[in-house]
């Protein structure tokens, strides 16, 4: 899902470091081929599969550009009884609202796909993040717009689940205060489960 970008700070890292992602995932995806990505893709489904186990609300996006394509997945847990929610912004917030397999998809905020038919808002327990780079801690780098990290302040106890091919993988993300961590990242090779970082004040005898 494409996020409006904001204007960067002065001196951020950031924008080149989504040029370069935005090109390292675009020329992957050249080299695999169309068939090679589909089966890249049946395999990130696969791995995510577990990870939403329950019955809380599980949020998705309908993807662009060369974003992994979650949707399959999202119709299956449909099937099966799960709400699903696909995001929506207006007025600069972003918000979850339902989404059946069928639903016509329309253009939204930034060209984001969208329900036609305006759901609810509901609170996901589960979502899965699109992103243009992740680390190892956890960190991810999206779009620009931060609207998942603002939803994400709201919601601190959903599980966060980033989804990415494996190129997306960079030593650190630049990080900002305001910046939410993920508990997971699902790439096409592999499931990375992000360890919650011990407390500064843990061990520490307080008087």
């Amino acid at each position: 899902m494409a996020e409006q970008p904001e204007a960067p700070c002065p001196g951020s890292p950031k924008p080149l470091l989504r040029a370069a992602l935005r090109r390292s995932r675009r020329d992957f995806l050249v080299d695999v081929g169309a068939a090679e990505r589909t089966a890249a893709n049946a395999r990130i489904l696969t791995a995510l599969r577990p990870l939403t186990d329950g019955d809380e609300p599980v949020a998705g996006y309908a993807s662009q550009a060369n974003e992994p394509d979650v949707l399959p997945l999202l119709a299956d847990l449909h099937t099966a009884g799960r709400t699903i929610l696909l995001p929506q912004v207006r007025g600069g917030r972003m918000d979850f609202v339902s989404w059946s397999p069928g639903d016509t998809l329309v253009p939204g905020y930034a060209g984001i796909q969208v329900p036609e038919t305006r759901g609810g808002i509901c609170e996901p327990g589960v979502l899965l993040v699109p992103l243009l780079g992740f680390d190892r801690e956890g960190g991810r780098l999206g779009q620009g717009g931060g609207f998942y990290d603002r939803f994400l302040e709201r919601r601190p106890t959903a599980k966060r689940i980033g989804v990415s091919w494996s190129v997306q993988e960079v030593d650190e993300v630049p990080r900002e205060p305001w910046d939410v961590t993920l508990t997971a990242i699902v790439t096409e090779l592999e499931t990375v489960t992000i360890m919650p970082r011990p407390s500064p004040w843990d061990g520490d005898v307080r008087a």
